[in-house]
C-alpha cells in the first residue's frame, strides 16, 4: 500500500514546485505574486501542522483561567477574556492577572510562530 501524503506534506510540494518550477518561468512582474501565494502556503502548512496541539494548548490555558466554566466552548472562553481584558478586572488578582499575561504572551508566540516564525528569537521557535 503506497503513503498518501497529509495535508502539509502536499502544501510544502506545492510551494517548492511554485517556488522551483513556477518563479523561473513567470514574467518578472508577477514574480511577487508568485512569492506571495508560495509564502501563504507555508503558513497554511504550518498552520495545518501545528493547529491540533495548539488548540488544545490554548483550550488548557482557557480552562485555567475559568475552570468554573469547563462545559464553555473554546470560543465562549475567549469572548469572555475579551470582555475582561476591555475592562481590565484581573488588578487585584496577582495569580490570575499572571494567568492571563501568560496565556496571552504563548497565544502570541503560537500565532507568531505560524504567520512569522522569522520574528521569533531562536529560543520561542
Amino acid at each position: 500500500m503506497q503513503h498518501a501524503p497529509t495535508t502539509p506534506e502536499l502544501l510544502r510540494i506545492a510551494r517548492l514546485s511554485l517556488l522551483e518550477r513556477v518563479l523561473p518561468a513567470v514574467p518578472a512582474g508577477l514574480a511577487r505574486e508568485v512569492r506571495m501565494v508560495a509564502h501563504t502556503l507555508a503558513i497554511a502548512q504550518r498552520s495545518w501542522a501545528e493547529q491540533p496541539e495548539a488548540m488544545a494548548a490554548e483550550r488548557w490555558r482557557l480552562q485555567a483561567l475559568y475552570p468554573a466554566d469547563l462545559q464553555q466552548t473554546t470560543e465562549a472562553l475567549e469572548r469572555r477574556l475579551a470582555t475582561e481584558l476591555r475592562h481590565w478586572t484581573f488588578g487585584a488578582h496577582a495569580a490570575r492577572e499572571n494567568l492571563v499575561r501568560a496565556h496571552l504572551r504563548q497565544s502570541t508566540v503560537e500565532k507568531l510562530r505560524e504567520n512569522n516564525p522569522k520574528a521569533l528569537p531562536a529560543s520561542a521557535t
